[in-house]
C-alpha cells in the first residue's frame, strides 16, 4: 500500500506510525470519526507537517479542511504493518 514502493521509509517514520496507530485506535474507541493532521500532531507531540509527510508515503489520505477518516487511516496503517511483518519473515 506504499505509494512509491522504491522509496525507503525512515526508521523514525516507522516508529511514528505505531504511535499514530495507537492514537487512531483511541480516537476510534471514543467514537471520533475524523481527525486533522494538527490534532494528530498535537496528540503525537510532533508537527502537522511531519504527520502529512509521514502519511504521504501511503497515498493520499484526508480531505483538506476535514481531516482523515480515523477508521480508514487506521486500517491502512494496520495493513502496512502486516505487510512489513510478512516481508521481514
Amino acid at each position: 500500500m506504499i505509494d512509491n514502493p522504491n522509496e525507503k521509509i525512515s526508521e523514525f517514520t516507522v516508529r511514528r506510525l505505531s504511535n499514530y496507530f495507537r492514537i487512531l485506535n483511541d480516537l476510534e474507541k471514543r467514537g471520533i470519526p475524523t481527525v486533522s493532521s494538527a490534532r494528530l500532531a498535537e496528540l503525537g507531540g510532533i508537527t502537522s507537517a511531519q504527520v502529512r509527510k509521514d502519511l504521504s508515503y501511503f497515498g493520499n489520505f484526508g480531505t483538506r479542511g476535514l481531516g482523515y477518516k480515523v477508521s480508514e487511516l487506521k486500517d491502512c496503517l494496520l495493513y502496512t504493518s502486516d505487510a512489513a511483518d510478512e516481508e521481514d519473515s
